[in-house]
């Protein structure tokens, strides 16, 4: 038996909300993609407010 000793954040990726935390807190943290993936969460949010 092995085991392995985990620090940092456990996402379930087989729920379909898991995939997406996983997936958004991933992109937020690659340089390449992070400012124009913040961007589009921040249009994404500015829709949602509209809709209310």
């Amino acid at each position: 038996m092995y085991a392995y000793n985990f620090e940092g954040r456990r996402y379930d990726v087989g729920d379909k909300l898991g995939f997406l935390e996983a997936t958004v807190d991933y992109a937020l943290k690659k340089d390449d993609i992070k400012d124009d993936f913040l961007n589009y969460l921040k249009q994404v949010c500015d829709r949602c407010k509209s809709i209310d």
